[in-house]
């Protein structure tokens, strides 16, 4: 277990607390605690286009940090006996917002504001169940977003094909897709309902992706007309007008060996042009 102190840091360091969170990940490679190398780790930062020289440096400070923390704190100098100015919640909300809008763009700061946000209401009524995003809209945690694997896999060169053997659908999620679902939701998100998708025998597998990352991998098992399946979290029941000619497959969760080869992974695809599915 490793404890380190990565926002006091940073904020010494870099002079923001958003370089903690590459701090760590440089802290982490060195350890040898990090799946993916540094080289992929740095191109992805170099790809993304956003603040590459600050990620980089926050990257080295970590890496120096788990070989020798004495020189950093040395270097950081932080002072603990300086008298620290206040600041209301308020005004460092106001701050970090606009930071992060100058840091990339304000889609992303309404993602951190939307959070904040539920946060403060959670505590002031003190009941999960109001809990709810005040901020809807683009950008929000209601939609989907990625971890730090997915988004080094999201900007790196390397795109992972379907085997032949895994043949099928891949379902495009990108509209619907929330960070927030459920298994059972992302199941019923995925498998129906379709207009008219090939159901050959080639078509073994269902992936659900989000921008082109799988965020599960299923085995079909078969294909029935729309709203045969009940649906816990969608409104589709047999019979219903809008689901003539329409499809849902029968399946479940693949198995490790299968689902471990593409989860989280960014897969090769073609363009859709508005298509919700495509042969991979």
């Amino acid at each position: 277990m490793h404890f380190i102190n990565a926002t006091k840091f940073a904020t010494s360091l870099m002079g923001n607390a958003i370089s903690a969170n590459l701090f760590l990940v440089g802290y982490a490679i060195q350890k040898g605690l990090f799946p993916i190398s540094l080289t992929a780790v740095e191109r992805a930062i170099e790809l993304n286009g956003v603040s590459v020289d600050m990620n980089k440096e926050s990257i080295y400070w970590g890496r120096l940090a788990a070989i020798d923390i004495n020189k950093v704190k040395s270097v950081a100098d932080i002072d603990k006996d300086k008298i620290v100015k206040t600041e209301s919640l308020e005004t460092v909300i106001k701050e970090r917002f606009n930071f992060l809008i100058d840091y990339q763009d304000e889609k992303y700061a309404k993602t951190y504001k939307s959070f904040i946000d539920n946060v403060i209401k959670k505590d002031n009524n003190d009941n999960l169940e109001e809990l709810e995003n005040l901020v809807r809209g683009s950008g929000s945690q209601f939609f989907g977003r990625l971890s730090l694997e997915e988004i080094l896999s999201l900007y790196s060169t390397t795109v992972t094909t379907i085997k032949p053997k895994h043949s099928g659908l891949a379902f495009i999620l990108n509209k619907t897709y929330r960070s927030s679902m459920s298994p059972i939701e992302l199941l019923e998100a995925t498998r129906g309902t379709w207009s008219r998708p090939p159901r050959d025998q080639s078509i073994r597998f269902a992936y659900a992706t989000y921008h082109n990352i799988v965020k599960e991998v299923y085995k079909i098992e078969g294909w029935l007309p729309a709203g045969t399946q009940q649906y816990f979290f969608r409104d589709r029941k047999l019979g219903d007008e809008r689901l003539k000619k329409r499809w849902e497959f029968i399946g479940r969760i693949a198995d490790d060996d299968v689902r471990n080869l593409y989860l989280r992974k960014k897969i090769r695809m073609k363009r859709s042009y508005g298509t919700p599915f495509q042969r991979v």
